[in-house]
């Protein structure tokens, strides 16, 4: 949530972040993806940056969309980060 944040005014980058377990924390998501579509309005700002402060940013991406439901894998190897930037070519 703090990368959707930090990012919220840029529409060319996307991240996604899971565990390898298929579960993250308490929550049943492996993990959720942000882009320019995550925080889209002052509304959605507002409520991503309380979920934040919270600790429950799953609430905010079950909610608004980018929450990744996988299932437990029973593989705990790592967390996973990725980060795509869409470039232009033109």
């Amino acid at each position: 949530m703090s990368f959707a944040l930090s990012t919220k005014d840029t529409e060319a980058i996307y991240f996604l972040s899971l565990g390898t377990d298929g579960i993250d924390g308490n929550s049943s998501a492996a993990g959720a993806i942000v882009g320019p579509f995550t925080i889209s309005d002052k509304e959605k700002e507002k409520e991503a940056e309380k979920t934040l402060a919270e600790n429950n940013t799953n609430f905010f991406f079950k909610k608004y969309g980018g929450e990744l439901i996988t299932g437990y894998t029973g593989t705990n190897l790592m967390d996973i980060g990725v980060i795509c930037l869409v470039v232009d070519k033109d």
